[in-house]
């Protein structure tokens, strides 16, 4: 059975947190589909202070994911910029995408 985004980042999330990984020092996660390997980019708090904590981003790439039809295995790069989130993959006619997502909810 196929892991949902969901899952996927749950899974995701809590290796990295076992590796000390904060989304303080994210700036890119790249996925490859051939091997399954995953690639971390970052660098000592690139991020400031009030930046969302690493399970709070990926919980809601998991969601947004879920919701938008989007598969695991057509993640390429998730780029974690200050207040939003650049999801990049390809489509399931193989097309390439680009999402963005906020980092927070900013009240209406």
């Amino acid at each position: 059975m196929d892991l949902t985004a969901e899952d996927f980042f749950r899974a995701l999330c809590q290796d990295m947190a076992k590796r000390g990984t904060t989304s303080r020092e994210l700036v890119a996660l790249e996925f490859d589909p051939e091997s399954g390997d995953i690639s971390v980019f970052g660098g000592a708090a690139v991020h400031a202070a009030g930046y969302p904590a690493l399970e709070t981003i990926l919980e809601k790439i998991g969601r947004a994911c879920v919701a938008d039809g989007i598969a695991v295995h057509q993640l390429r790069r998730i780029t974690f910029l200050e207040e939003q989130v650049i999801l990049e993959g390809v489509s399931r006619t193989g097309e390439w995408e680009l999402r963005t997502y906020p980092t927070e909810e900013r009240p209406h």
